[in-house]
């Protein structure tokens, strides 16, 4: 397949500016779970905010700038530790066990049940079908290195399903053909499958968009105004009922509430990215204007929008003939060679769970250790423990067909208490050395109190958001 560059950049560009007009108009709304209407022309807040949609995936574009092909779950994990604050919901579960050293994608499961379907990572999904233009099993691919960081199947899935859709974006203009043609990203059977689903029947029913929305939530509502199960058909329902009409689609994912910056934001960086940014109306482009707001430790050279689309088309270029994905992006200017870093390592060494990540005192948990790629002979791989703890085995001499290593760390019965964070090292040591740290949980003892209500103060429909905060110094 081949793109003209022009019209690869322009794409880009209107998907970054569909994304930043859907997330700012929702913003305003999110966790409203009431159906929204709002004219026209008062849709855009006096000041343009940061969105977590956007600023996490420019955090992504700078990880993929200093990686590239070789780009690892660990990595991004690492990037967001580092340079983004990010804490609700998932993103705080997130931290939490990467702080602990657990490693994707058990950052994403462990003590993550009520948020690991939440739409933390569908939202992050455009980057990888910008970068990988025509490919998409392989945007999905890395998709879901993302998604695992903190979230579990049907978030990755949907996820796998957005980055797909843009990746075809460029060649398909059809938004209904593009989803039936990556709905397979999503778990069979699963409630946000099936209720995806559902919005293609409503629509093709003759339902109207507020009966459809109501049949979602009757079929399969959630109490979490931030779910993907729920809020991924509520972006189909905007897609199809917008008719790829940027301000109608935009409108139509706003009544259905919710997350209504992440349906915006998702639905309009589709349409803005089928448009290109040279045909979206200018009283939708001018609110917004070209700056990328950010809101993170981590700043661009240049925080603006169109330096975002030039740097992502940039990075898809070199991917495109890097990783060889039978794209030819024609007209592109010539780009430097990338780094050495974007080469994939001859050997990779990876840690598996077998079970939880956690244990508690005398309590022996297991995990594999997994050798790939060249291995020198001599080669010797060694496990460093927190003091207290036990290893077995300690060291091995790795042979060639033995590749998956089971080991038994055991914390030893006189720690009476174990702290949280309980981090090892492993070390392959052949003509090279390559280390590897990770962790295990200290098991923790909860317990439960409450729920609270607020009875002194009601609880307005409209402001759920602002009135479901405990107050500490009162006696409930």
């Amino acid at each position: 397949m081949k793109l003209k560059y022009q019209k690869y950049i322009d794409s880009v560009l209107g998907g970054w500016i569909g994304k930043s007009i859907g997330g700012t108009v929702g913003i305003q709304f999110e966790g409203h779970k009431k159906w929204i209407e709002i004219d026209s022309d008062k849709m855009f807040p006096a000041e343009i905010p940061a969105n977590d949609d956007l600023v996490l995936q420019v955090l992504w574009l700078k990880v993929l700038e200093e990686k590239g092909p070789a780009l690892t779950s660990e990595d991004l994990a690492d990037a967001w530790l580092e340079l983004c604050w990010y804490t609700c919901n998932e993103y705080g579960i997130f931290l939490k066990n990467r702080r602990l050293g657990l490693i994707p994608p058990v950052t994403g499961s462990y003590d993550n049940h009520f948020w690991e379907s939440g739409m933390g990572c569908p939202i992050r999904s455009e980057i990888w079908g910008y970068v990988f233009p025509g490919a998409p099993d392989i945007a999905a691919s890395y998709a879901e290195k993302d998604g695992l960081l903190d979230h579990t199947g049907q978030s990755v899935g949907a996820e796998k399903m957005f980055a797909a859709m843009a990746s075809m974006a460029f060649m398909v203009s059809d938004t209904r053909q593009l989803a039936e043609m990556f709905l397979h990203y999503l778990p069979a059977g699963t409630v946000i499958e099936r209720l995806t689903r559902e919005t293609f029947r409503c629509y093709d029913n003759g339902l109207s968009l507020r009966e459809a929305r109501e049949r979602l939530l009757v079929l399969g509502g959630h109490p979490e105004a931030c779910d993907s199960q729920i809020n991924v058909p509520f972006t189909f329902l905007g897609l199809l009922y917008g008719e790829n009409d940027l301000q109608k689609t935009l409108l139509a994912a706003l009544s259905c509430g919710y997350d209504t910056d992440c349906t915006m934001a998702t639905a309009g960086a589709l349409i803005g990215q089928i448009l290109g940014a040279s045909r979206i109306p200018e009283e939708l482009k001018e609110p917004i204007g070209d700056k990328l707001v950010m809101d993170i430790q981590y700043q661009r050279k240049e925080n603006t929008l169109t330096s975002l689309a030039r740097d992502t088309a940039r990075v898809g270029v070199l991917l495109a003939k890097q990783c060889n994905t039978g794209v030819e992006i024609d007209d592109a200017a010539e780009l430097t060679l990338p780094p050495d870093s974007w080469k994939i390592p001859e050997t990779e060494l990876t840690i598996e769970y077998d079970k939880l990540p956690a244990t508690g005192p005398g309590q022996p948990v297991k995990v594999i250790v997994k050798v790939r790629g060249e291995v020198s002979p001599g080669t010797s791989l060694k496990i460093n423990a927190p003091k207290g703890w036990s290893v077995m085995p300690e060291s091995i001499s790795v042979k060639p067909h033995i590749r998956d290593i089971p080991v038994i760390l055991c914390p030893g019965g006189d720690l009476r208490q174990l702290p949280q964070r309980n981090i090892f090292t492993v070390t392959l040591a052949g003509t090279e050395k390559i280390k590897k740290s990770f962790g295990i949980a200290g098991a923790a003892l909860w317990k439960f109190l409450g729920v609270y209500f607020d009875t002194k103060e009601p609880v307005l429909p409209e402001n759920i958001e602002n009135n479901s905060r405990t107050v500490m110094n009162r006696p409930y």
